[in-house]
């Protein structure tokens, strides 16, 4: 495989839109140490909790606008984008305060259901408005995604994480204000954000709002919701099942486990996703444009598997690192859960021919049907074997998910993805799992060398059997470099 200008500017988003999304979700592995030291361990369980709230409504509420607005921008005049623009952001807008409104008036009734003490429940109304907030705040990011204002995107949203970092330390360690200095520090620096998006679109796309537009545009965005709405419900329904048939201890370790298992999601899924869908949409489905999307997964395949490497094998270093002992036994999860979010990575690139031949509703039924197996899952899985039942029941929704979008999107539009090659490297890659696992039991020498030792020789092993060429890793190589490079050169 040829590394094409293409993939180049591929690679350049992903490095650019990485640096700004691990800056707003290394958030949660950064304050870990914090929740640990700092909170008991029942506050980190009620945390968790209300980060899968959180993430419940910020899907919810973005209405699934951000591809809706990709689909539709660009066919017309400036004009017609900046009308496409202020209408979805306007209508969003207003259906989203009404249902923060309802949700504000019922959240006694929603603690009740997340199994949260009573006296946190101002905690769970400050949540609520959070989630409005982030919502309003990302659509300008969505703007910036379309336009390729990769950096700036980037710049944006580190500096919200430093300031969301420092405001939580401060908070927390010199006002000792607990769990409400990490929610008083994301409000407000959200806040801010809001009101930036208010005054940046206002000033930028102020326009006449088409109702019958807006609707045009909800219409194409709802089946997204459920696409998108399936990720919150296979990440954290698991911590409901463990608060129901366990206890909030439980739910803390779950919750510190997952996390270090999703940093492949973090490092590499999310910035992906970022990159890739906007130019999908620019692709089409041209035949000689589905020789990227087949790469494009090839290329996925190669990283995310070194990723998943380096996070299994070096689990318990993580967790010694950046918690306390009360939450090493959460180290033996982080493997399955890893594995959850790799094979996730693959439905971005498996979406694309329901996607460009808006056939968006069969991404609705495939999210459906994973969510309905994770709810079956969990209620059985959790009961039976505990903790472990809800990282297994998380995996093999994930697998049932990106199974049954490779399915309906094959039926519409054919591409040839590779799949052989794809499965032998998921095989090197267990087969040095495995490896590590078996020579830190029967030998003395530290883990950590074994474990460096494995994961020095594995990209030679696949140089070695062919699955990856000299070239393909002098490419990628300049790519990231050449990434590097145009960062520096936009500061």
């Amino acid at each position: 495989m040829v590394v094409t200008g293409t993939t180049t500017k591929f690679f350049k988003h992903i490095m650019v839109y990485g640096l700004g999304n691990v800056a707003n979700k290394i958030i949660t592995v950064i304050l870990i140490p914090v929740a640990t030291k700092y909170l008991t361990i029942i506050e980190v369980g009620i945390l968790g909790l209300l980060e899968m709230l959180e993430l419940f409504l910020t899907t919810i509420l973005s209405q699934g606008m951000g591809a809706a607005i990709w689909r539709y921008m660009g066919l017309n005049s400036d004009a017609k984008d900046s009308i496409i623009l202020f209408s979805a952001f306007v209508g969003r807008m207003v259906v989203n305060i009404f249902i923060v409104f309802i949700l504000v008036m019922f959240s006694e009734v929603i603690t009740n259901i997340l199994n949260i003490p009573f006296d946190y429940v101002n905690i769970v109304i400050l949540f609520i408005l959070n989630s409005l907030m982030v919502v309003s705040s990302n659509f300008v990011l969505n703007i910036w995604r379309y336009y390729d204002r990769s950096v700036l995107y980037s710049l944006y949203s580190t500096s919200r994480f430093f300031l969301i970092i420092t405001l939580s330390l401060y908070f927390v360690i010199i006002l000792d204000l607990k769990l409400f200095g990490i929610v008083y520090a994301k409000i407000i620096v959200n806040a801010v954000g809001f009101i930036h998006s208010l005054i940046y679109v206002i000033g930028k796309y102020r326009s006449k709002i088409s109702l019958s537009l807006y609707y045009k545009l909800q219409k194409y965005g709802v089946y997204f919701i459920l696409f998108a709405l399936v990720t919150p419900v296979l990440n954290t329904m698991n911590r409901l099942f463990i608060n129901y048939y366990l206890t909030l201890d439980d739910v803390a370790i779950f919750s510190i486990a997952f996390k270090f298992g999703m940093l492949i999601n973090i490092l590499l899924v999310t910035p992906m996703q970022l990159a890739w869908i906007p130019m999908m949409y620019k692709f089409g489905d041209a035949e000689n444009s589905k020789k990227y999307y087949r790469n494009f997964a090839y290329y996925y395949s190669i990283i995310s598997s070194f990723v998943f490497l380096i996070i299994t094998i070096f689990r318990e270093e993580m967790l010694l690192v950046f918690t306390t002992s009360d939450y090493l036994s959460g180290a033996k999860y982080i493997p399955i859960i890893a594995a959850a979010f790799l094979v996730n990575g693959y439905r971005h690139f498996f979406m694309s021919g329901l996607a460009i031949k808006d056939r968006t509703s069969f991404l609705g039924y495939a999210s459906i049907i994973a969510i309905i197996i994770n709810l079956i899952l969990n209620n059985l899985f959790v009961n039976l074997f505990g903790i472990w039942g809800a990282a297994l029941a998380t995996f093999l929704s994930y697998l049932v998910l990106t199974s049954v979008v490779l399915i309906f999107s094959q039926k519409i539009v054919k591409i040839e993805w590779g799949l052989l090659n794809i499965s032998k490297i998921i095989f090197y890659m267990l087969v040095f799992i495995l490896g590590s696992e078996m020579l830190i039991n029967t030998m003395d020498s530290p883990s950590w060398l074994i474990n460096c030792i494995i994961l020095i020789s594995y990209i030679p092993t696949l140089l070695f059997t062919g699955l990856i060429s000299r070239k393909e890793i002098i490419g990628i190589n300049n790519l990231i470099k050449g990434a590097i490079k145009f960062v520096q050169s936009k500061k």
